[in-house]
């Protein structure tokens, strides 16, 4: 699978397409449910007032499912954002050299005793 996630443009030819945040998740529960990997991600950041940002999405994808942000996931920001963009692939750069780490946090015990979604 393949996800562009955007809340204007189209998906290239091969990808699915993301609206918002809860769309994302559902094309990620897909995938695992499946079984089917996730090749490409592709993220916009602004995606409309009252919707997550695409970093706010990137932070949480590195939390509830850190195998994408530091595997073998090709990671794409095209959001017009100049800021954005450049917070977004400086993120991106931060999971993939903190893969171990990243990677380990998600099997260790919530210390509040909180389950991780």
């Amino acid at each position: 699978m393949r996800i562009f996630i955007d809340d204007l443009r189209e998906a290239p030819e091969g990808y699915d397409l993301a609206r918002n945040f809860g769309e994302f998740q559902e094309l990620i529960k897909q995938a695992k449910e499946k079984g089917e990997p996730i090749e490409s991600i592709s993220f916009d950041n602004d995606l409309g007032e009252g919707e997550k940002e695409g970093y706010e999405i990137m932070k949480w994808l590195a939390e509830a499912h850190p195998e994408y942000m530091a595997g073998e996931t090709e990671l794409k920001v095209h959001s017009a954002n100049p800021k954005a963009r450049e917070n977004m692939e400086a993120y991106i750069e931060f999971c993939r050299e903190h893969r171990e780490e990243l990677l380990e946090v998600k099997n260790r015990a919530h210390p509040w005793g909180e389950k991780m979604r």
